[in-house]
């Protein structure tokens, strides 16, 4: 029987942790920059954004953090995920197009 690695129990967010997260990987070509977080967090509060250099390319996630702690209408809960969605396609259609000959990476997280 092969060797398994065992399983680390995914982290269960708290009361008041519950994000939205979207990730794409994108393989970068020579001279191209990293894309900047920064410029996007300097004009606008959302979407958190990271950048990770990954095996192959970078790893860019967005998040969306929301307070929860005592709860939420089917309405509000809506809103936050349809702004969550939005602002992190429309974050990831400017890297398409800062970036268009950037190819997307394997995600194997």
């Amino acid at each position: 029987m092969p060797h398994e690695r065992p399983r680390t129990p995914s982290p269960v967010p708290g009361p008041t942790t519950h994000r939205l997260r979207l990730r794409q990987g994108l393989r970068r070509g020579k001279g191209q920059q990293r894309p900047s977080a920064n410029d996007v967090h300097a004009s606008r509060l959302y979407p958190h954004i990271s950048v990770e250099q990954g095996d192959g390319g970078l790893r860019v996630s967005t998040r969306h953090p929301g307070d929860f702690q005592h709860g939420a209408t089917d309405d509000q809960l809506t809103l936050h995920i349809t702004n969550a969605l939005s602002s992190a396609l429309a974050y990831f259609n400017e890297l398409d197009a800062q970036y268009p000959d950037a190819e997307p990476a394997a995600y194997n997280r």
